[in-house]
């Protein structure tokens, strides 16, 4: 995979989207397209895993009332359910900026890894408790299936889908922070291209730098569909 992950004729166009993710979502994607406040996770499972942590001693610091930045294993877990109801579809404007969300620790969402990180938490936690263990052990072993399914997706390759936006949808998607969001769902015949990624691709050591400098671009260019949305939405509210 190189800079130039798509054709000319598809990576000179500024007006398309790019959705990065792994490959354990093509058939859903390619089906249904990119819907809305989708989790691949069960709900009660994320919650139990929260409830684990309580029980364990380490309860959720998510506040909703504040702003936060960082949050600790059950409070990640927390701030992602309590947004899942609103939460917007996010695309980038070239498909190498992408690479992040199809390669590494992030494929197929941060939450991934988030989950990752809180059921290794839990083991620990577990291992090192001075009472009776068997009651919390059983109901960590009930979502085990969560772990299997984060390795999944780990493990398979990733893609990275092309969306040209019909001129009715542009009306729906936002800029925040140069991340295109998409309000509404979008549907499969939107996607006009997409490239497979190994699963063993490893992010370039200048990945970030480079990611940064075509995004930044992008936006410069008053043609490009990133700034045309950048012009015409109101503020956002933090």
């Amino acid at each position: 995979v190189t800079r130039e992950i798509f054709p000319q004729h598809i990576s000179s166009n500024l007006r398309l989207l790019y959705h990065g993710t792994s490959e354990v979502y093509s058939n859903d994607i390619e089906e249904n397209g990119f819907r809305i406040n989708h989790s691949p996770f069960r709900i009660e499972s994320l919650e139990e895993i929260i409830n684990l942590l309580a029980d364990l001693n380490e309860p959720s610091n998510f506040n909703p009332d504040l702003y936060q930045v960082n949050f600790n294993h059950a409070g990640a877990i927390a701030h992602y359910l309590h947004h899942l109801p609103t939460h917007p579809i996010s695309f980038t404007v070239n498909g190498y900026p992408a690479l992040k969300f199809s390669s590494g620790i992030s494929k197929g969402g941060q939450i991934v890894g988030k989950i990752k990180s809180a059921l290794d938490r839990i083991t620990i936690l577990i291992n090192n408790y001075s009472e009776n263990r068997t009651p919390l052990q059983d109901r960590f072993n009930e979502i085990q299936y969560i772990d299997e399914e984060c390795n999944l997706i780990n493990n398979s390759p990733g893609v990275i889908y092309v969306i040209r936006p019909e001129n009715e949808m542009i009306s729906n998607l936002y800029v925040d922070h140069r991340v295109i969001f998409s309000r509404e769902p979008i549907n499969s015949q939107n996607i006009i291209a997409k490239v497979v990624v190994n699963e063993n691709f490893i992010i370039p050591d200048d990945y970030n730098n480079q990611s940064t400098r075509i995004i930044n671009t992008h936006f410069q260019n008053v043609h490009s569909i990133g700034r045309q949305i950048s012009i015409n939405q109101e503020p956002i509210d933090d």
